[in-house]
């Protein structure tokens, strides 16, 4: 008797299960499917592709951008709804390349960071599971208009696959962008560093070298084989078979043109898409670098130069000294927290000359198409996906940028962080509201 009443039980749940998707689909998809088409009106756009457009338009239903234009060359349909933001500034969601956001809490607390491994070789390593949606680092990231981070792991001199997220997710799945579509490589070098970053010294002759790049060199050599005929599992060197299946990307980490080079050439026969991170020298090769079609993620422009003798600003003019060269570039920073100063990153390569949409491009546009997200954000323009920042000021000044809307996808993201709410209460608490 008991056995029939429990079957009897799942049998009714199951139905009931059944008839709620049925529901769903019938009526839940069309409704979503009729989203109101959302505008802002006489605003400017800066596109992410170099260009800005005065008086502009910004449409999107369903997630896509509808039309991104001229004011005058579009009329809103009559049952579309108005975003109040007249004469703000549009830009795209900004993108943060090589960083460790979700991966690091507190620096001081070891348990809360999961960001290295131990070991030469981790190329088994994914980036994206130890990914936290919960950390409370990225809402302050969010806040100053990032909406996409390229999580990477490091350790090693082949330290893992890295992962795209957008930085609404409310677990790793639900951030996932692209995922493990690239593999870090971090490129020997001829010099080690010695000092500190507050007292540099010349740097002293490094002894391994030429071991540490025939192990990188042996490995790869090692994986391709094993892909075209797997034996026994290995996870290592089947990291390399499913980035080869995905299409995915080489970054290689490396600073210096001698390095630079050494790798690009060392590790053309695997015929794989390559991207230096790091780059700091990059603009000494850069008819090199264009020639073999290899992009850059420049990292740490706000740092002092890698040369003793070189000028003290030299890092800042770095990102004028690529795009002169032709070179496809975007900006990144070390670290975690410090990824919401990207913004002013970019505004500091204007004050040394770069056109200031183009600094713009450097982390919207081109961050996307480097990373492999060109086709689906990065730029205003019509078939992408709705993701932008609105700001009363110039998103590059960190005197006047002030970001009051943003959306993913279409929809608004929550520009709230600890820091703002901890504003709010002691200006409260203490009777300071304006």
């Amino acid at each position: 008797m008991s056995h029939y009443s429990s079957s009897q039980a799942v049998k009714m749940l199951f139905r009931f299960a059944l008839q709620v998707l049925i529901i769903h689909f019938i009526f839940a998809s069309p409704i979503r499917g009729q989203e109101a088409l959302r505008y802002l009106t006489d605003v400017t756009l800066h596109v992410g592709n170099g260009s800005r457009i005065d008086h502009g338009v910004i449409a999107f239903q369903n997630g896509k951008i509808v039309y991104a234009g001229a004011a005058s060359e579009w009329a809103p349909p009559a049952d579309a709804r108005l975003i109040k933001a007249k004469g703000k500034e549009i830009y795209p969601g900004i993108i943060a390349p090589n960083t460790t956001l979700g991966l690091r809490e507190y620096e001081q607390v070891r348990a809360t960071n999961d960001f290295r491994e131990l070991g030469q070789n981790n190329a088994n390593i994914r980036s994206l599971i130890a990914y936290n949606t919960e950390s409370s680092v990225i809402p302050t990231v969010r806040s100053n208009g990032v909406l996409y981070a390229q999580i990477v792991p490091q350790g090693g001199l082949i330290s893992g696959r890295s992962s795209i997220v957008h930085l609404t997710g409310h677990n790793w799945e639900d951030a996932v962008t692209l995922s493990d579509n690239g593999l870090h490589i971090h490129w020997p070098t001829q010099k080690l560093k010695q000092g500190w970053w507050g007292d540099p010294k010349p740097g002293k002759p490094n002894t391994q070298y030429h071991e540490q790049r025939q192990y990188i060199l042996q490995y790869f050599h090692d994986a391709k084989a094993w892909c075209t005929a797997p034996s026994e599992p290995n996870i290592k060197l089947q990291a390399y078979c499913d980035l080869e299946e995905s299409n995915g990307t080489l970054y290689i980490h490396a600073n210096h043109p001698f390095e630079i080079k050494d790798a690009v050439t060392s590790l053309s026969f695997l015929g794989r898409p390559m991207v230096i991170i790091g780059g700091k020298e990059a603009w000494r090769i850069g008819h090199f670098l264009k020639k073999q079609h290899v992009s850059v993620i420049y990292i740490q422009p706000h740092s002092l130069p890698d040369r003793l003798g070189d000028p003290v600003h030299r890092p800042y003019s770095i990102p004028k000294k690529l795009d002169s060269a032709g070179v496809t570039y975007c900006l990144a920073i070390n670290g975690f927290w410090q990824v919401r100063n990207l913004p002013f990153v970019a505004g500091q390569s204007v004050a040394m000359g770069l056109e200031y949409e183009k600094a713009v491009r450097s982390i919207t546009g081109d961050a996307a198409k480097i990373l492999g997200l060109g086709g689906m954000t990065g730029r205003l323009k019509a078939g992408l996906s709705a993701d932008f920042i609105v700001s009363s000021g110039d998103v590059l000044d960190m005197k006047s940028s002030t970001i009051s809307q943003a959306y993913l996808h279409g929809q608004p993201v929550d520009l709230d962080d600890k820091q703002k709410r901890l504003y709010r209460k002691y200006m409260k608490r203490y009777k300071l509201e304006h």
